[in-house]
This record gives C-alpha cells, structure tokens and sequence, in this order.
C-alpha cells in the first residue's frame, strides 16, 4: 500500500466506532517484562532503544552479495516466495517502540540490503534492514530486521530489544530464560526446500520432507501472554480501544514508508 491508503484507513476507522487492532508482539512475555521495567522507572527516563528481530526460516548463502538500489517507492511488498523483510520484521520492532514509549518519530534514516536470498534479490526486495530513528523528546530508537536463515539461531531467530535509561540499561531475550540442551541425539537439520515456498513463509498442507522438524536445543518456559485475538476479542466485548489500534499502526506504516525514501536517497527523512 500507499502512504494514501494508510491515511484513508486510519480515518475511516477514526470516524466509525470500531475497535481496530494490528498484529504485533506487544503481547508476549519480553514486551510485558520491558513495559516493566518502563513503568516503574527502574531504568530511569528511557533515553534509547535497540531492537534486532530476524527470522531463521529459508536456505541463505545464494545471493550475489551485489549493491543494493532501493527504491523510494517499492511496487511490491510480498511475493510467493519473497517478502521485503525491513516491513515484513521491521514492523514488529517499529511497533512495540511506539506501544512501549507512547511517542511520536520524527526522522528516520535506513538501509536495506541482500545478503543471504537468491529470491529476495531476484524480486528486488531486500531481505534485511537496517533503521535509525528520532522520536519526541530526543529519544533515539534503532532497528535491524531481517531473514537470515534456518540454522542461523537455535530457536525461530534473534529476538533481544535492549532498553538504555538515564539510571541503568537492561536487554531483554525472547528466548531467555532458556534451558540449553546438549546430548547424543542427532543435530538439527533444516527441511529440504520447498519450490513453492523456499522461505518457509506459509502454512498450510506441505510434503513431510518440507516442513521442519522442532528445533530442541534450546528449552524456554510455555508463554503466559493471552495471544492478540483473544485480546482483540476483549477489547470488542468491552467498548476499549485495543494495545494497538490504527492510528499506531498507521504511524508505524509511514515510519516504514520513510525507511525506503531514506536507503532510497542515502538521507534522513522527517515525518510530519
């Protein structure tokens, strides 16, 4: 979509009493022990934050490892066997910021780049991102976002948001705490490729030799957050706007939008 779309989407849902929410991660257990640590001023006034989230699905090594040229204005976001990757992950990162420090961006600047798809950069997508931003009040915010692989990380893929405050900085682990498993069983393989999906980015019946066996490695406590749907379920039943309505989403969006301006034109880019 279009910086337009979102703007008309945003105030549709702003003249209609509905309650609106996007998917995101605000929800899970590190969001919850992060908006803690907020919240009760242990680390301070929040002062910056950094975020890495990638995606350990699909077989890397097979891109040229050509320089990127991005476009300010991407045709596409989403294909069979491709994603633009700094909105596809960057947006959860760009999301729970928002949610997390109830503040405005101001400037963005961002790269995107190929490093480890044949596919992405065939497509002319980039399969990781890198964003710097300014919000309100002088708080600097920076992201990387990508798809890196099935063997990359033991888990589903680098998930760890560190938080800086005037007082102290804490780093908070998706994975952790965690129980590291080392034993005699064999080591873990990734699935052949899928032609059809050689991303492992959809669902769906699948041919036993494509789907992947569950990585063991690592041992992590069962999640306690209540998922998105029964929240928006909630948030419906009650009459309350929901952790993450269209207007963040929206703020999100154009906040992605100005990424692909900025690694377009090697700029900063405002956001009104």
């Amino acid at each position: 979509g279009t910086g337009d779309d979102t703007e008309t989407v945003v105030a549709a849902a702003a003249k209609s009493p509905v309650v609106t929410q996007m998917w995101s991660l605000v929800r899970s257990a590190a969001a919850h022990h992060m908006q803690q640590a907020v919240q009760t001023g242990r680390l301070g006034d929040l002062s910056a934050f950094h975020a890495d989230l990638c995606f350990a699905k699909g077989t890397p090594g097979t891109a040229q490892l050509a320089a990127r040229r991005e476009a300010a204005v991407p045709e596409r976001y989403e294909l069979v066997d491709s994603k633009r990757e700094l909105t596809n992950v960057g947006v959860y990162c760009l999301v729970s910021l928002l949610w997390l420090t109830g503040k405005r961006i101001q400037r963005v600047c961002a790269t995107t780049g190929n490093f480890f798809f044949r596919e992405h950069e065939a497509n002319h997508m980039e399969d990781f991102g890198q964003m710097m931003l300014e919000l309100e009040g002088g708080l600097i915010a920076t992201i990387s976002a990508g798809r890196t692989g099935w063997q990359s990380n033991p888990d589903s893929g680098l998930d760890r948001t560190t938080l800086v405050g005037t007082h102290s900085l804490a780093t908070f682990d998706a994975h952790r705490p965690r129980l590291a498993v080392w034993s005699d069983a064999p080591s873990w393989s990734p699935p052949q490729t899928d032609p059809e999906d050689p991303m492992g980015m959809w669902g769906g019946p699948k041919d036993p030799a494509f789907v992947p066996a569950p990585k063991r490695s690592w041992l992590t406590p069962a999640a306690g957050e209540k998922d998105d749907f029964t929240h928006f379920l909630d948030c419906i039943e009650a009459g309350r706007t929901s952790d993450v309505p269209a207007e963040l989403a929206g703020h999100a969006t154009a906040a992605l939008l100005a990424g692909y301006q900025s690694a377009a034109g090697r700029t900063i880019v405002p956001l009104t």
